[in-house]
């Protein structure tokens, strides 16, 4: 799957989420049911295996999103306010890709993913493939504190291009 189906889908279940009044992991959960999985692990392994949902049960899972509430215009979806294109990067000779989704801010690279997640005081979250997990730069702690820096940068970046009086450019109604 590729990093742009991964982040909709996760995009879909934050708006499913906001929709529902309900977590952003029990949405996801749900969407992965809609897929036809269990659970939202169950997808994940799947995506690490190259599982790809194909053109028509995207276009479902978005219209059963949509049924649900979400409203997939500018009142409600942050990409209203042109979050920056992904950018590549390079960081102790490895490379990524570092962008953002929702107030969300991804880093990824060769088998691993760091997330910043939008709230405030939520820890970052390192994700590695097993496959990597031997060779992958993120199970070395100074490693992953630069791209901490990196990413927290990028966040601050987002921001600061946020209006006053807003959640992350989400205006209060």
């Amino acid at each position: 799957m590729t990093n742009y189906q991964m982040k909709k889908i996760r995009t879909l279940g934050k708006r499913y989420a906001r929709a529902t009044a309900m977590a952003h992991t029990d949405a996801l959960t749900i969407l992965a049911m809609e897929f036809g999985f269990a659970h939202w692990k169950s997808l994940t392994d799947e995506v690490k295996e190259d599982w790809q949902p194909s053109e028509e049960a995207l276009a479902q899972v978005e219209e059963f999103v949509r049924e649900a509430g979400a409203i997939p215009d500018a009142r409600n979806d942050a990409s209203h306010f042109h979050e920056p294109e992904p950018e590549n990067g390079e960081l102790c000779g490895h490379q990524f890709q570092i962008g953002s989704s929702l107030g969300d801010v991804f880093v990824s690279g060769n088998g691993w993913e760091l997330r910043i997640p939008e709230a405030p005081f939520k820890a970052p979250i390192v994700e590695i493939d097993e496959r990597h997990a031997e060779t992958s730069p993120v199970k070395y702690p100074s490693f992953v504190a630069k791209l901490i820096e990196i990413a927290q940068g990028r966040s601050n970046q987002l921001l600061k291009r946020f209006p006053e009086g807003s959640s992350n450019g989400i205006p209060f109604w």
